[in-house]
């Protein structure tokens, strides 16, 4: 039987997007269960990110979820349930939330770990990049200088144009830190045709890429302002969906790619793209969309099975919520282990029933 739940669940404080100011995150919850015991899984549009809307998923659900219980409810292998997701609305999220759950449930009955499920080869822990939002510069030099006291290697800071005080500030936290990397993160706001100045300003420090500098409106797009720069660029916005990813993987090889699985759609389609394309998953950066806890577990599953083990994965997220849906793991650690357990049952009860509702769909 599975049940559908929305929750709502507050940020410690607003947070600023490239686009507007949000408060809290909202999306749904999946809960499955049967006699073997019971899983939970999310799904949760991004607004701003994607076209997709709660109101859209909460509309095909009400249609297919008769069809998911009698598929999770009888056995299925790993090929069946890719062949049942791809009969389902190719919503994205509806997707990712799916894949996960049925990952969870397949992993239980044949007695193996979900990340085994995903792929032949997995890491057993996975780097964690630290990340800041758009601070004030004083505040900015604090919350840089505790993430590299932490023991973070790779930062991820927002770099809004203009660059001066930035540099500044990342070249005395070099000098102090020498062994850091940093992310500037430009969401999109630098004049295209600043962004190769800006790359030569940065050029002295660790700069490991420089996400998304200037709207793109293609792959190929990215492409050609990313020939103009002396550094490397990540596409984030720019990637978002199956469709941009597979015209990465076909005509740039070398390009750093962030993936937020709940933006790009079922975790075995992603996994066969990138074992196709990039079997060394070289350069495959895995995030999380601002999910729960619940969602932020399935996307270190992904980082341990599709991202580049050399890199730190933006999975820190937690740390932007007032409270969660459940405690899983400790936050601001720079590296996360992984639960190799095949007893991927999670009772209900755990959740925090503060910020879930119970959902009636009509069909």
């Amino acid at each position: 039987m599975t049940d559908l739940y929305h929750y709502r669940l507050p940020f410690a404080e607003p947070l600023r997007t490239a686009n507007k100011t949000i408060a809290d995150r909202e999306g749904l919850i999946l809960r499955f269960r049967t006699r073997e015991g019971e899983w939970c899984s999310e799904i949760a549009p991004l607004p701003g990110f994607s076209d997709e809307t709660l109101a859209g998923v909460q509309d095909a659900l009400a249609t297919i979820l008769p069809l998911t219980d009698q598929f999770f409810s009888n056995p299925f292998t790993r090929d069946e349930l890719q062949l049942f997701l791809d009969s389902l609305p190719r919503i994205a999220s509806l997707q990712c939330g799916l894949s996960y759950l049925g990952i969870l449930i397949l992993a239980f009955r044949i007695g193996t770990s979900p990340m085994a499920v995903l792929s032949d080869t997995f890491s057993e822990t996975v780097g964690v990049n630290g990340m800041t939002g758009a601070e004030e510069p004083e505040k900015l030099r604090q919350s840089l200088n505790l993430l590299a006291g932490a023991g973070f290697k790779t930062l991820k800071v927002k770099a809004p144009w203009p660059l001066n005080a930035l540099v500044e500030i990342l070249t005395a936290l070099q000098t102090e830190f020498p062994d850091l990397r940093f992310r500037p993160d430009a969401n999109r706001s630098w004049p295209a045709d600043a962004v190769p100045e800006a790359c030569r300003l940065l050029e002295p420090l660790h700069i490991q890429y420089i996400e998304e500098p200037s709207p793109a409106d293609s792959p190929g797009h990215f492409l050609a302002l990313a020939s103009q720069c002396c550094l490397p660029l990540a596409a984030d916005e720019t990637v978002a969906d199956m469709d941009a990813l597979s015209a990465f993987l076909q005509n740039s090889p070398d390009t750093f790619l962030i993936l937020k699985p709940m933006l790009t759609g079922s975790l075995l389609k992603l996994s066969e793209m990138i074992d196709s394309s990039r079997p060394d998953r070289k350069g495959v950066v895995i995030t999380s969309a601002l999910e729960t806890s619940l969602g932020r577990e399935m996307a270190i599953l992904a980082a341990s099975a599709l991202g580049d083990p050399q890199l730190d994965h933006g999975l820190n997220t937690g740390t932007l919520f007032r409270d969660d849906l459940m405690k899983t793991r400790p936050q601001n650690q720079p590296r996360m282990v992984l639960n190799l357990s095949s007893d991927t049952r999670m009772p209900f009860d755990r959740l925090n029933h503060q910020f879930i509702k119970k959902m009636v769909l009509l069909s």
